[in-house]
């Protein structure tokens, strides 16, 4: 897909009999809203828009009924597409506050300037999101909340942290 588009999640399973999916979350879960349409590509193939018809968050993923799905064995058809929108889709969010796939890819920094990988993936927890952080075969999991993260500059492609004691298992 090209860049007016971003990828929000991916269909793991079929759920329930009447066709709909089971997507994981790669974004935030407004995106699923149903005045808005999804397009699911499945390997190298082409990508196909889809009217959302529901969207109900499940378990820490989203069900996804999708206009044109309605059996399972269609369901099964999709899984391990990938979910993008568009773009332009996309509401303006407050100053400081970010989707997921712009903060996915980031350099992580510590405040003395040492670094530590980049965000791999994000896991909400239900009070805050943490973020994974990997460089090579070390795995941070960093807390984002205001007491650690002290800069995201998204232009800069870096976020600054003020690690906590113990944080990164070295004290």
């Amino acid at each position: 897909m090209d860049n007016k588009f971003v990828l929000v999640g991916e269909v793991v399973r079929p759920q329930g009999i009447k066709g709909k999916l089971k997507v994981r979350l790669l974004a935030d879960i407004d995106l699923f809203s149903t005045e808005k349409g999804v397009y699911l590509e499945k390997g190298k193939g082409p990508a196909a828009c889809y009217k959302v018809l529901s969207s109900q968050l499940h378990k820490g993923a989203v069900l996804l009924g999708l206009e044109g799905i309605d059996t399972m064995s269609m369901a099964e058809g999709l899984v391990g597409s990938r979910v993008y929108t568009e773009m332009s889709t996309l509401e303006k969010l407050p100053e400081g506050e970010y989707y997921w796939f712009q903060i996915i890819g980031l350099d992580v920094l510590t405040d003395d300037g040492r670094s530590l990988g980049k965000v791999t993936e994000i896991l909400p927890t239900g009070s805050n999101d943490v973020y994974v952080v990997r460089d090579g075969s070390k795995e941070y999991l960093i807390p984002a909340i205001e007491q650690v993260i002290k800069d995201i500059d998204v232009s800069l492609g870096r976020i600054v942290i003020t690690p906590m004691k113990g944080l990164l298992g070295e004290e």
